[in-house]
């Protein structure tokens, strides 16, 4: 799991030109372990993993 985290968090950072990129560790219990929120000028992305180890990537 902590290598699925590091390597969501290692892909939106390098994608980064502008804006923000915030990476969320949950607390134990909840469904999802990790989130990567990537804000740019020009769109919004949301990455999820959860705790099955799962990777779901929304945008806006």
């Amino acid at each position: 799991m902590r290598r699925r985290v590091i390597d969501a968090a290692t892909k939106e950072l390098d994608a980064t030109n502008a804006g923000r990129v915030t990476i969320r560790v949950l607390p134990l219990g909840r469904p999802v372990l990790a989130t990567v929120l990537a804000t740019a000028p020009t769109q919004d992305r949301r990455t999820e993993i959860d705790q099955d180890g799962r990777v779901t990537t929304m945008t806006d």
